[in-house]
C-alpha cells in the first residue's frame, strides 16, 4: 500500500500544526512554499473506511473561485499557546450527484477547500493534495470530506480524499495507480458505512 500525504480536518491541522518551508523562487519573484502534513493511506479501501470522513458524496465541478489566505487559531484546535496557522485554499464549487454518507442532498451546491494556490505572488503547495487543474468545470468526483464549516466567511468542506470519476472508473489524482471501478468504490463505501 502506498502512503499519501493528505490534509485532514482543519482542527487536526490546527492541533498538529504544519511545517512550512520556503524552498525556492520562481521567475517573476513568485515564492513557493511547500507545506507538509500528516500521512493518510490513499487506497480506495482506506479512503472508504477512514474515520475522519463525515461526508462521502459524488459531485460534478461547477467552477473555482480565487485562492484565499486565511488564518486558523491553533489554540482552538487543541494546541494552547501555539501561534495562529496561516494557510491558503481555493474554493471549488460542486453540485452533488450522489450521496453515500452524511447530511447532503442531491442537487445541493457545496464548496470544498482545495488546499494551496497563489496569493500575492506566493504559491502554496500542500503535499498530497490534488492539483487545482483537476477541478475543471464538468469533472466528476467522489469526495470524502469533513463536515461543512465556516472558518473565514465561506462554509466549505475540506476533502480527506478525492477520486476522479471517468465513466465507470475512478482514480486518485495524487497517486493515479490507486484505482477502482465506480461500482467497486461504491461497494467499499457501503461496506464501511452500512445503513441501519
Amino acid at each position: 500500500m502506498k502512503k499519501k500525504m493528505a490534509v485532514g480536518a482543519l482542527a487536526m491541522v490546527s492541533a498538529l500544526g504544519v511545517g512550512v518551508t520556503v524552498l525556492r523562487h520562481r521567475p517573476a519573484a513568485r515564492q513557493v512554499v511547500h507545506v507538509s502534513s500528516y500521512p493518510l493511506l490513499d487506497t480506495p479501501q482506506e479512503a472508504a473506511r477512514f474515520t475522519g470522513n463525515d461526508l462521502i458524496f459524488e459531485a460534478r465541478v461547477i467552477g473555482r473561485r480565487n485562492t484565499r489566505l486565511t488564518t486558523v487559531d491553533a489554540a482552538k484546535g487543541g494546541s494552547p499557546g501555539a501561534p495562529p496557522i496561516e494557510y491558503t485554499y481555493t474554493p471549488v464549487e460542486v453540485v452533488v450527484t450522489g450521496v453515500h454518507v452524511g447530511d447532503v442532498g442531491l442537487g445541493d451546491k457545496i464548496t470544498i477547500r482545495s488546499l494551496g494556490g497563489v496569493v500575492d505572488g506566493k504559491e502554496y503547495i500542500f503535499e498530497g493534495v490534488p492539483p487545482l487543474e483537476i477541478y475543471e468545470s464538468g469533472t466528476e468526483l467522489m469526495l470524502f470530506t469533513e463536515y461543512i464549516i465556516d472558518v473565514d466567511g465561506i462554509a466549505a468542506a475540506t476533502p480527506n480524499f478525492v477520486y476522479v470519476v471517468e465513466k465507470d472508473k475512478t482514480h486518485s489524482p495524487v497517486h493515479p495507480e490507486q484505482t477502482a471501478t465506480l461500482d467497486q468504490l461504491r461497494s467499499l463505501i457501503r461496506e464501511a458505512h452500512p445503513k441501519p
